[in-house]
């Protein structure tokens, strides 16, 4: 007996070493094929054994180059994520900084933008206008004033007869000397959608400032350069109510007015009265950080004023890029409509023809929201690497979610990148899967720990016969 126990230890350390290599190469093999498949945990049963790995893909000592990488981190993001069940999605991410795609997918599929249609209207408007491009708003007048004897009839009186029998009958009529202003008032807009009550209150004081007491005329609003009956060149507060306004602003003021309200052709011998003036600067940060559709809108229709027709700037723009226009729908400029149908491919474009272009990019990069800090990204990813990092538009519509613009990679390579996903269920699942894209894209390999390799063994169930449970009850 003692023989072979003694032969049964020897054999033990004799083959122990080679038992313990065999498990620690497995692990290893593994190992290899975890990061060839861009995979996080992989699970097998190696001899009985339930062998569970889990590996950051972003590890130090990975075996594949940065953009292989970043590209299997997204693309198991994608088609792993409980998130895309049932929905369409497009993805695309540019290294802008080594000037290459970094990962496709379905980015030539035509889905709607939502509100990151503004990016294209946006870039165009820079490009077309320039960020000093001013939004005038005028108003002009025609005529002058003049001192007239105006008489008031007491209402208690109700004669039919001549006014002029009337006075000889009254003996001592009522009159008043007035300054009326026998003229037209004409103000012309410029699809300004910043102009506010305030700015027409400083219209109705130039008014009275001509020193009249009532007006012997009319208020127009030249809308000669309208291209749309959803919106007028000239509105206040996003109301199309210019002429209404600015009448109930002159009766507040005391001011009689006794004519109507309407549209005409500002003459050409008219007198300038006032002026306010934005910038296209000023409108782009509302536009883009608020994803304001009225701003968008105005904007769209400005560009149209001056190419005749407001789609014309964005498609010339969509050619020069090397794209088809007439593959694209641009129903609007706000990204409102669900018409629009363009691609990732496209707004990647548009944002890599802005970043390359100091004037279009400085104003569009400080116009569009920040993750976690303002506009529609202030309460996103604030607990994420993304956090400060993602400047992106966002866009929301009935079953769509989608978020276009710009990030830096945790080795400093600048990325373009444009997420939409339409065809979905709920739009909180719809964000969290772009907050998973946009933490792969910035997150530093500090942020996720490495993960230990964990074997954990299952030992088979030992009976307990009745000879045992004696045995254990002595």
């Amino acid at each position: 007996m003692n023989q072979r126990k003694i032969l049964i230890i020897l054999f033990l350390l004799a083959f122990f070493p080679l038992f313990l290599y065999a498990q620690d190469i497995k692990p290893r093999q593994l190992k290899q094929e975890h990061i060839e498949k861009g995979l996080d945990t992989i699970s097998t049963v190696v001899d009985n054994n339930v062998l569970s790995i889990e590996i950051d893909s972003l590890s130090r000592d990975s075996l594949l180059p940065w953009p292989l990488y970043m590209t299997a981190r997204l693309d198991t993001a994608m088609r792993t994520s409980p998130y895309m069940k049932g929905v369409t999605a497009g993805v695309m991410v540019y290294d802008f900084t080594a000037d290459s795609v970094l990962y496709r997918f379905n980015e030539k599929k035509l889905l709607k933008p939502a509100s990151t249609e503004k990016l294209l209207t946006g870039i165009t408007a820079l490009r077309e206008l320039g960020e000093d491009y001013p939004f005038h708003s005028r108003l002009y007048y025609t005529g002058e004033v003049k001192v007239d004897t105006i008489y008031f009839v007491p209402d208690s009186i109700r004669v039919d007869i001549p006014f002029e029998e009337l006075v000889d009958t009254l003996g001592n009529p009522l009159y008043k000397f007035m300054k009326v202003f026998h003229g037209d008032i004409y103000g012309i807009g410029s699809y300004d959608p910043v102009f506010s009550g305030t700015d027409l209150n400083t219209f109705a004081d130039s008014i009275v400032a001509l020193g009249m007491d009532s007006i012997a005329g009319n208020i127009y609003e030249d809308v000669s350069n309208r291209y749309s009956i959803t919106i007028s060149p000239f509105f206040i507060n996003k109301n199309d109510s210019f002429t209404s306004r600015l009448k109930d602003a002159l009766k507040k003021r005391n001011i009689l007015f006794s004519g109507f309200t309407g549209t005409s052709v500002c003459p050409e011998d008219t007198v300038l009265l006032a002026e306010q003036v934005h910038t296209l600067k000023q409108i782009m940060n509302r536009m883009m950080k608020q994803s304001d559709n009225q701003y968008a809108e105005a904007v769209y229709h400005k560009v149209g004023s001056l190419r005749n027709y407001p789609i014309h700037g964005i498609k010339n723009l969509i050619n020069e890029l090397g794209f088809n226009p007439d593959s694209y729908i641009i129903a609007d400029g706000s990204g409102l409509s669900h018409d629009n149908k363009v691609s990732p491919e496209l707004e990647i474009a548009f944002l890599k023809y802005a970043r390359e272009n100091d004037s279009i990019y400085n104003t569009l990069y400080s116009s569009l929201p920040i993750a976690g800090v303002d506009g529609t990204l202030s309460e996103r990813m604030k607990e994420l690497p993304a956090y400060r990092n993602v400047r992106a538009k966002t866009g929301t519509l009935n079953g769509v979610i989608t978020l276009s613009g710009y990030c830096t990679s945790a080795n400093n390579h600048e990325l373009i990148f444009a997420i939409m996903l339409n065809d979905i269920k709920s739009s909180v699942t719809a964000k969290a899967l772009e907050d998973e894209l946009c933490t792969i894209m910035t997150h530093d390999e500090t942020f996720i720990p490495k993960k230990k390799i964990i074997v954990v063994k299952h030992r088979p169930v030992r009976r307990r016969t009745a000879a045992r449970k004696r045995r254990r009850r002595r």
